[in-house]
């Protein structure tokens, strides 16, 4: 066995023994799930192919299987030692199984055998950040960018270091780098629209709409775009985004909902109430939704119609104080 299948099983194993306050006990998981069922039949007829274990290993880890998935990353391993992407895969599912350290060892070791990979890099820079190693992620994002001086995704990462350090101005500086390097990266794009949204500077219009530019479909860059022009008080420019995202993303309850606020803060209250019909139709538990349609019955004077919608509030959240009192005012008149 080479030395690369020796160092995973041992991960695995020590992964497996690691006993920890956080640590969380993998479920059972149902081989007879359709997807698993499959993966086990295919695997019963050719049992050397990585590929399936692999595949069954995401299978199990998207059902929270993650001793299961381990012990199949082990064996896609063990037969494609070389599968920087069975390693990556691992190291994820030691992450969301609450061993950190052993997710954290796993990319250590990918890099340790692919020390000029970029996206191993990326991802032990991630994963460093996630475990509030900040040092040691700004150390690795330092190796990316000796090797590659205009990274982008680079740039990006030490960006989320520093706003995860609480230095902004830093952050700012490493988020326009990582644009000027890389145009394209959308999710950039939209963070310093949202750090500039946050400082009421009028440039963070620019920053989301050079994310919506690179990608028409970023529902976040839409929306926090929208939410800037509404809290400025743009109320119509933010109706126009609202509307923008209801038709990209018809099912997005808060657009609608958001949208109905912008309304009823012009006094179009039909126009607020048919926003609210659409946000408690994507989405029936939503209590503000309700409220706020009760409130805008109450104003056009359908008192029944508003009653019956902060029942429905208090249904869902019976301790919603707001609602409590709009129906018993409503019910005192009466």
């Amino acid at each position: 066995m080479t030395f690369l299948c020796l160092l995973f099983l041992c991960a695995c194993q020590e992964g497996a023994q690691e006993q920890t306050s956080n640590t969380a006990t993998a479920p059972a998981v149902s081989s007879a799930i359709p997807d698993i069922e499959v993966l086990n039949q295919k695997l019963a007829e050719d049992p050397q192919n990585p590929q399936l274990y692999a595949a069954r290993a995401r299978a199990y880890y998207e059902h929270d299987g993650y001793d299961e998935a381990i012990d199949d990353l082990n064996n896609a391993l063990r037969l494609d030692t070389s599968n920087v992407a069975y390693m990556h895969l691992l190291a994820d599912v030691y992450l969301d199984y609450f061993k950190s350290s052993y997710a954290l060892k796993t990319m250590e070791r990918v890099v340790e055998l692919y020390p000029k990979r970029i996206p191993s890099l990326l991802k032990l820079a991630e994963f460093q950040l996630i475990l509030k190693k900040h040092d040691e992620s700004l150390q690795t994002i330092e190796r990316i960018l000796k090797q590659d001086a205009l990274n982008g995704e680079a740039f990006y990462m030490t960006g989320r270091v520093f706003e995860d350090m609480g230095e902004m101005d830093k952050a700012i500086r490493s988020y326009e780098k990582a644009v000027d390097s890389d145009p394209d990266l959308s999710e950039v794009w939209m963070k310093l629209g949202s750090l500039f949204a946050e400082r009421k500077d009028p440039n963070a219009i620019r920053y989301f709409d050079n994310a919506i530019l690179v990608d028409s479909a970023n529902i976040d860059a839409h929306f926090n775009k929208a939410s800037y022009l509404h809290n400025r008080g743009e109320l119509q420019k933010a109706i126009a985004t609202y509307r923008n995202i209801h038709r990209i993303a018809p099912q997005m309850a808060d657009a609608y909902y958001n949208c109905g606020l912008a309304y009823m803060e012009l006094d179009s209250l039909d126009h607020a109430s048919a926003q609210f019909d659409l946000t408690v139709k994507m989405k029936p538990t939503h209590i503000m939704g309700y409220c706020y349609r009760g409130v805008a019955s109450e104003m056009k004077g359908d008192l029944t119609k508003a009653k019956n919608d902060f029942k429905q509030a208090l249904n869902l959240a019976p301790n919603f104080e707001r609602a409590q009192q709009a129906l018993q005012k409503l019910e005192s008149v009466n």
